[in-house]
């Protein structure tokens, strides 16, 4: 799997999204990439889906990791998404991924 290109195609329709309702994009940012892979490594391990890690204070919630990998003095959410089907290109499975309300 090309990681960075689904990541790319999730941001690009996110921040489309985000203009049509009149939002400034989202900013890439290498230290919320860090927390986010640690995440979901984490999540891969303990094979569950959720926002925290009660294991390990340090990194229990998103605003803990973001902070525990350097991003001081940031407001953070998270977003988990997992896919359970197929799909036969990375557009679908960004689709897949973002789904608008």
């Amino acid at each position: 799997m090309n990681k960075p290109f689904l990541e790319h195609l999730i941001k690009s329709k996110v921040d489309s999204l985000r203009l049509v309702n009149k939002c400034k994009v989202l900013a890439n940012d290498s230290l919320l990439q860090v927390a986010a892979n640690h995440h979901s490594a984490y999540m891969s391990e303990y094979a569950r889906m959720t926002h925290q890690e009660t294991e390990f204070p340090h990194t229990k919630t998103p605003q803990n990791r973001a902070e525990y990998f350097g991003a001081k003095n940031y407001f953070v959410g998270e977003n988990v998404a997992k896919i359970s089907r197929v799909e036969s290109s990375y557009e679908q499975l960004a689709n897949a991924i973002l789904i608008p309300i």
